[in-house]
């Protein structure tokens, strides 16, 4: 060694390093023993100033090239001195620690905390550089078993470091492993550090400690998600009560039931075609009287196409409500389906009207009472104060009454007949009726194209031109596979019942066969002004309301003309034929 030893050297230390032959001079600090010492060692430098004559005299028995180190004593340069240790020991090791050094030839100084055991483990290992610092004697004799050329880690123990001496590990292991993670490592011939799937299985009371963690955590993820669940509902009930209390607002309720108006009028076309018939002058005349607030009252003959003609000519279009009057309660149904009150039906009204007058100006919202024949309403005043509210004294809508029933249709009185409009819709045209036949059996697959116009002509003479009494009969001739002539046969046979039972009809009177006999007297209908009935003050309204009442369906009245008529042809074919036999039993 080349340099002087330590200046805290005693006499034994320095007496080692004589016995070594140190090559260097001592330090300034030696004393006249300690330089003696290094004088026989044949020592190149002065010793350390502090080293006593026998540490010198350890020198020069050992022949050390270097001095020891200042602190090392007598016993320390002698485990040097057998060892033939090259460079100092380190200025903590004890003789025993230096005893180990010997024994292994090391090259090198041993860390400056190893105890004796520990240079003992490095003395059979043979090992070329210090052992870590923290090693105790069990972690070294793992070291000298392995052969380890590198020191092992600051925290192993000695079970860690028997691992590594099976592995033959060539480099420290990990500084928190335990002595089964190093056993994994032995086993599977790790040369680094263990992985971390070699953490399992752990011992008996690591597990426990992992599980009661996993347990805690387990109860405050659970603790976590009760009270989540707690708030999400409270906040989940505060929702729906506000919702509630929303909806309960009048100003809500209003605003919904304009939203259900304002939708496309989308109705069922209940005709039996398709597409249906046309009427293009009832539609246009439909179109063009409610774009303004008042009233309609539509009627015909039952199966004339009224309630056809009145969708058509209000299809897509927005603000309109349809409403049934099957009894007196027929109101109160349409409130409930509107969600709203009495009080609330004029501001609906209005808030679909300025919807509608701010996109489209001049429409108003439309409102469509569809009266049955069969309908039980039992009188028409809460209909017409309906109308005269809502579309004559505060016109905020139009009306559009759909009547079967002469009796209902001259039960609706609004003021006048000035105040209201009045839209008869009557048969077919005989053009339309043969249009209206053909394409029906064309649609049945019925017959060839001159087939069907044969049908068409016998159909339209002998049952009329009623839409409901030509649908009637191409359904017979479609699914029965009958002939017209067959099928006027059946319904004619109708028609006679509803002759007899009108025939014997009564209002006080013999009514019914007045009526009859005033029409086959007649081309084109009887006037009620100058009805036999009428002088007997008998009225249009009174006669038309008993003819319902009894379902006489052999006559009708016309309210634009103010005449009586019959029902149909085939009508007219059997109070000729009860008429004839009547005349043959009294002959």
């Amino acid at each position: 060694m080349k340099f002087a030893d330590s200046t805290n050297n005693s006499a034994d230390e320095r007496d080692a390093m004589k016995s070594a032959g140190s090559t260097g001079p001592d330090s300034t600090n030696n004393s006249a023993d300690e330089r003696d010492a290094m004088k026989s060692a044949g020592s190149t430098g002065p010793d350390s100033t502090n080293n006593s004559a026998d540490e010198r005299d350890a020198m020069k028995s050992a022949g050390s090239t270097s001095p020891d180190s200042t602190n090392n004593s007598a016993v320390e340069r002698d485990a040097m001195n057998s060892a033939g240790s090259t460079g100092p020991d380190s200025t903590d090791n004890s003789a025993d620690e230096r005893d180990a050094m010997k024994s292994a030839g090391s090259t090198g100084p041993d860390s400056t905390n190893n105890s004796a055991v520990e240079r003992n483990a490095m003395k059979s290992a043979g090992s070329t550089g210090p052992d870590s610092t923290n090693n105790s004697a069990d972690e070294r004799d793992a070291m000298k078993s392995a052969g380890s050329t590198g020191p092992d880690s600051t925290n192993n123990s000695a079970v860690e470091r028997d691992a590594m001496k099976s592995a033959g590990s060539t480099g420290p292991d990990s500084t928190n492993n335990s002595a089964v993670e190093r056993d994994a490592m032995k086993s599977a011939g790790s040369t680094g550090t263990a992985p971390a799937s070699t953490l399992w299985p752990a011992p008996a009371s690591k597990l426990w400690s992992q599980v009661g963690v996993g347990l805690g955590s387990l109860a405050l993820i659970s603790i976590g998600y009760m009270q989540y669940e707690q708030a999400r509902l409270a906040n989940e009930q505060a929702r729906l009560a506000n919702e509630q209390a929303r909806v309960a607002t009048p100003q809500y309720k209003v605003q919904h039931a304009a939203e259900q108006m304002l939708q496309p009028f989308d109705p069922i076309v209940r005709l039996a075609v398709s597409p249906p018939l046309p009427r293009p002058r009832i539609i246009q005349n439909l179109k063009e009287i409610t774009d303004v607030p008042g009233v309609t009252v539509v009627s015909g003959q039952a199966g004339a196409g009224k309630s056809v003609a009145v969708e058509q000519a209000l299809l897509g279009r927005r603000g309109v409500l349809r409403v049934h009057v099957e009894g007196d309660a027929w109101e109160a149904k349409m409130l409930a389906a509107l969600g709203i009150t009495q009080d609330q039906l004029a501001p609906m009204l209005r808030k679909v009207m300025q919807d509608l007058q701010d996109q489209i100006p001049g429409p108003c919202p439309i409102i469509i009472l569809d009266v049955p024949r069969d309908s039980l309403i039992t009188s028409m005043r809460t209909l017409n104060n309906f109308c005269k509210e809502l579309a004559i004294n505060i016109p905020l809508c139009h009306v559009i009454v759909l009547v079967s029933s002469m009796k209902h249709a001259m039960g609706i009185d609004v003021g006048g007949r000035e105040r209201s409009s009045i839209v008869v819709v009557s048969n077919f045209t005989l053009e339309e009726a043969t249009d209206f036949v053909c394409r029906l059996l064309a649609a049945s697959a019925w017959g060839d194209g001159s087939t069907r116009a044969d049908a068409a002509s016998v159909l339209t003479e002998r049952i009329g031109t009623n839409p409901l009494a030509l649908a009637h009969a191409c359904h017979l001739m479609a699914s029965k596979s009958m002939e017209p002539h067959v099928v006027v046969d059946r319904l004619r046979w109708w028609a006679m019942k509803d002759m007899k039972d009108l025939r014997y009809f009564s209002l006080t009177h013999p009514i019914g066969k007045w009526l009859i006999d005033a029409l086959l007297a007649s081309d084109g209908g009887v006037s009620q002004m100058d009805s036999k009935w009428c002088k007997l003050g008998i009225t249009a309204r009174d006669l038309a309301t008993g003819l319902h009442n009894c379902r006489m369906r052999g006559a009708t009245y016309n309210p634009e003309t103010d005449t009586w008529h019959f029902a149909s042809p085939a009508h007219l074919w059997a109070a000729q034929q009860t008429a004839a036999q009547s005349s043959g039993c009294t002959e």
